[in-house]
């Protein structure tokens, strides 16, 4: 029996008001991750474009970040509730357009970045631009780096913040909608970064031994944060969590839905393999698996996914100009030796293309199409679900 089959499901139906059959939608998705149903379908109307589900800097604000003071709990309510509104658009829009697609309504309380990292060392400095934030470095010396502070702490004002704002949305979310507690998108890498700056890839060359250590440090910290964050919401949604990228969707037991890895897409895959591999394997191994999601310009790591161990799924994502095509995704299925897709679609014409392709190539996908209007999204659905089982 798998990890995914040896799991108990809640007895308690689940039926959700932005997703009333969410439960026998959730058992595709655990078809799917089992390997019992081939493709899955998602649609993202054109029409609702409230933000980007990939970029936190094209996600609306109800005004400059910059002006709002996160710390006063009525200007935050005000914030969440709007981010929480956009969520509900799309929600809406898919209830009444009422197609049988793979969603499921997932909400993440997102702020910028910086309040992912900022848990893990006090004090920090805060940077807002566009609709972001990221954390100025902190670490400019590692010799007089207090190295004994660094890692999670629940008590941390970064900490509790983030648990203010996963409970806000969890009170929110009864019979409605599921929450991605705000954390579990944090990465080794990406945290290491965070404190050290651009000066970690000097560091790289220059200084190994206090890279690994930083790393090392970094691994826990996330696998600490992401165990807290989780428990603030408390039980799973039957037998998994949430993950609000591509427009919603479930993954088994306690994989991590949505892996990413930034600094990834800038180093070589030598570079790759000696500093920030053995921590995610380590990361996956704790959580058992995860999603991994790249932008597909990242053809030096593809075939190191396979060493990661428990990558469930990869997404490739498109980087700007850069657009996945046909020929992109025989060599994403070569160098990874066969491991499920999330694929994007952004016209008809390119969902028939990929469909062709991945069953000519014999690969599991879940699918995410950006379609212009209901009809378009019907006939995709139909696409997909007469592709095979």
């Amino acid at each position: 029996m798998s990890k995914i089959e040896s799991q108990p499901d809640q007895t308690e139906p689940l039926s959700l008001f932005w997703r009333p059959d969410a439960a026998q939608v959730i058992e595709r998705h655990k078809s799917w991750f089992l390997g019992k149903t081939k493709y899955l379908i998602t649609l993202t109307p054109k029409k609702w474009d409230a933000f980007n589900w990939d970029l936190s800097i094209d996600v609306p604000s109800i005004k400059p970040m910059e002006t709002i003071d996160f710390d006063d709990d009525e200007q935050l309510s005000e914030f969440l509730t709007f981010r929480l509104d956009q969520y509900k658009k799309y929600w809406a829009t898919k209830l009444e357009w009422k197609i049988d697609d793979d969603f499921i309504p997932v909400f993440e309380p997102r702020i910028g970045w910086a309040e992912v990292v900022t848990p893990f060392y006090e004090p920090v400095t805060t940077q807002f631009y566009a609709q972001t934030s990221q954390i100025l470095p902190v670490i400019t010396d590692y010799n007089s780096f207090d190295w004994s502070s660094f890692g999670f702490n629940p008590e941390r004002k970064g900490s509790r913040f983030l648990k203010k704002i996963n409970e806000w949305s969890f009170r929110q979310s009864k019979n409605a909608f599921i929450v991605q507690p705000r954390g579990l998108d944090a990465n080794p890498s990406d945290v290491a970064k965070a404190y050290r700056g651009s000066q970690l890839f000097i560091d790289f060359k220059d200084d190994p031994a206090n890279v690994h250590r930083l790393m090392e440090l970094s691994t826990q910290a996330v696998i600490d944060l992401i165990e807290y964050q989780r428990s603030v919401i408390g039980e799973k949604t039957l037998g998994g969590y949430g993950t609000t990228w591509h427009g919603g969707y479930w993954t088994p037991n306690n994989v991590i839905g949505h892996q990413g890895d930034n600094v990834s897409d800038l180093v070589s895959g030598k570079t790759f393999e000696e500093f920030i591999l053995p921590y995610l394997q380590r990361f996956n191994s704790h959580f058992g698996g995860a999603v991994f999601a790249r932008d597909f310009t990242s053809r030096q790591i593809w075939n190191k996914l396979r060493k990661m161990g428990n990558v469930l799924a990869f997404k490739p994502r498109n980087m700007g100009a850069y657009k996945i095509t046909t020929e992109d995704i025989r060599s994403i299925v070569r160098s990874t030796e066969g491991i499920p897709l999330f694929l994007q679609a952004f016209s008809f014409e390119e969902l028939t293309q990929f469909a062709q392709a991945v069953k000519e190539l014999n690969i599991r996908v879940f699918f995410v199409f950006d379609c212009q209007d209901k009809e378009e999204g019907e006939r995709g659905v139909e696409l997909i679900r007469n592709l095979g089982i």
